[in-house]
């Protein structure tokens, strides 16, 4: 009964990884469950309608950030607080107004992201108490079968591979650095958004041209307990 709104937005991969290659230390003002990037073209070179295959070879960048509302940013209207790379993003791409997402937990949200079914029908409930099945298959494992290089980078205890969410990846980095320990502690078990974005942009400059790619990133920061980085603590101070 808990209507989350999100967006995804589609727009060019290169001017994306420019821009987090730009904002490397400060990508905490972030979207909820977000946005799908894909093709390296502008948009008006695509019909308005694509066909089956119509976008084979382009590359997928996923990115997830976890508790934000829509109406926090300002691409959904928010002028009280400044997310410039969201909103050029929603400018020069799609961005959808009205999205579910089916349940308000991370782990299970996410692996309903990445396999295109419910809780019930991939079975993963909860954080830290369920696994997703080898049986499911995710969206990395099909764009991996289809040539493409994939890569996850994690920044939250609850979906390090343990939990079953590495499949189809040929490289997950869920280097948190927290102790390895079934509870989850929120206030130590997560990495801040500087690291997770270098650690994308380091695998994305080292990898060879040429082969298209699914890389997923996803953020942890909007989460409680929420301590953001001096200079935005310091800007929102009332409003954090």
């Amino acid at each position: 009964g808990v209507k989350i709104e999100t967006n995804f937005v589609v727009g060019r991969t290169r001017r994306l990884l420019a821009w987090i290659l730009t904002i490397a230390g400060a990508i905490v003002v972030v979207a909820g469950i977000l946005f799908l990037v894909l093709r390296p073209h502008p948009r008006t070179e695509l019909p308005a309608q694509l066909g089956p295959g119509a976008a084979s070879g382009y590359s997928v960048l996923l990115i997830t950030l976890d508790t934000t509302r829509a109406n926090r940013l300002g691409c959904y209207g928010n002028d009280a607080v400044e997310t410039p790379a969201l909103d050029g993003l929603a400018r020069e791409g799609i961005l959808f107004a009205d999205a579910v997402c089916t349940a308000p937990i991370t782990l299970p949200s996410h692996a309903t992201m990445l396999t295109g079914l419910d809780p019930p029908n991939h079975g993963v409930r909860l954080n830290g108490q369920y696994v997703l099945s080898p049986e499911h298959e995710t969206l990395a494992e099909v764009l991996r079968r289809e040539g493409y290089e994939t890569a996850a980078f994690i920044s939250a205890f609850v979906l390090e591979s343990r939990f079953g969410l590495d499949q189809g990846f040929d490289h997950y980095d869920d280097n948190i650095g927290t102790a390895q320990s079934s509870a989850i502690d929120e206030e130590l078990n997560q990495r801040p958004a500087g690291d997770v974005t270098r650690a994308a942009t380091s695998w994305l400059e080292r990898r060879a041209p040429g082969r298209p790619f699914f890389a997923w990133v996803h953020y942890y920061d909007p989460h409680s307990p929420y301590t953001p980085p001096p200079a935005f603590a310091a800007r929102y101070r009332d409003r954090l």
